[in-house]
């Protein structure tokens, strides 16, 4: 005869039904669709979205925007920093490289009364600090716009300690993959923020193999952002004989919103910013609905030829009477 206490059942069995019971069956499907805010641009829309028409920045999201210098990167900030204004967002401008002037700003569309300006100062510019900043702005409750121009300027904490010339290899690295592994993605997704932060492009020196190019940061914002953009100089724009100002390509990197390697070509004046059809072009051709390459310096829509100028002005049109291309 046997002896001895039964064995107690297993819970195995039961422990997947326990499990889908505590996080609730079908909570995927209440998932909110993500929400855009448009930049004013609809060839940059369409980049980062896939969306001509109500598409743009994503909202709750990380972006990061990187490319070599003269690229246009902080024209594109104020370009951001105007259209979240006039969407009702409190934004705030972190200028690391105390490159914003009140002037530029108002030329692009910053109202500078209803803008929270940061310029970093002596002993106060630490990844560290500017985290500190981010969680403050992002748990206010308020739909918050934060830019930061740039991450490539900031230093740490480690770093401020040391003296010129001492080590501190991978400090900034950390203390970026610190900071965003905390709550910042949570608080940002909760409050319907938007949080974008320029890079600059650094070589790797010494490199036989592999990329020879990155970006100072490590692979935090890389990781966590849900939109990268890359800035790339294509040449001076030109009206007459006088230089105006530059030929951008804003090539999506990474996207989660829609397919990536969209890119919208734009023209950066230095009066005034960046036009609402500047780009369009380049949108028309991987669209198919423009002739791929020009004839005589014209290009083809719809069965008429037209210099680029004047396309761009007839695609915008097209876009706000119809909706598309």
């Amino acid at each position: 005869m046997a002896t001895g206490k039964a064995k107690p059942k297993s819970k195995a069995k039961d422990a997947p039904i326990d499990l889908f019971k505590d996080l609730g069956l079908g909570m995927a499907s209440g998932i909110v669709s993500t929400e855009f805010l448009s930049t004013g641009i609809p060839s940059l829309d369409w980049a980062m979205s896939g969306r001509l028409s109500g598409g743009g920045m994503p909202v709750g999201k990380i972006m990061e925007m990187f490319g070599h210098k003269s690229t246009g990167k902080s024209w594109l900030v104020y370009t951001f920093i105007a259209a979240a204004q006039r969407a009702g967002y409190k934004c705030i401008l972190e200028d690391s490289e105390q490159s914003y002037t009140k002037e530029l700003g108002a030329a692009i569309g910053i109202d500078n009364d209803a803008l929270a300006y940061r310029q970093i100062e002596s002993g106060s510019n630490t990844v560290e600090e500017h985290f500190e900043l981010a969680d403050r702005a992002f748990s206010s409750g308020q739909r918050v716009f934060l830019a930061l121009d740039s991450l490539a300027a900031l230093t740490t904490a480690e770093e401020e300690k040391k003296g010129y010339g001492e080590r501190t290899v991978g400090s900034k690295a950390r203390a970026v993959k610190e900071g965003l592994r905390k709550r910042i993605p949570a608080l940002i997704n909760e409050s319907k923020s938007i949080y974008l932060v320029t890079n600059h492009v650094i070589h790797f020196i010494g490199v036989r193999f592999g990329p020879t190019e990155g970006t100072p940061g490590g692979g935090g914002f890389p990781f966590h952002s849900t939109t990268r953009l890359k800035l790339s100089f294509r040449g001076k724009h030109k009206r007459g004989e006088a230089f105006v100002g530059t030929d951008t390509r804003v090539f999506a990197e990474k996207t989660r919103e829609t397919s990536p390697w969209k890119f919208a070509d734009i023209v950066i004046l230095w009066e005034n910013g960046i036009e609402p059809q500047s780009g369009l072009l380049s949108v028309g051709q991987q669209l198919g609905v423009v002739g791929g390459k020009p004839t005589n310096g014209r290009w083809s829509y719809r069965g008429k030829m037209y210099l680029r100028s004047k396309l761009e002005m007839v695609l915008l049109d097209r876009l706000h009477e119809k909706g598309e291309l």
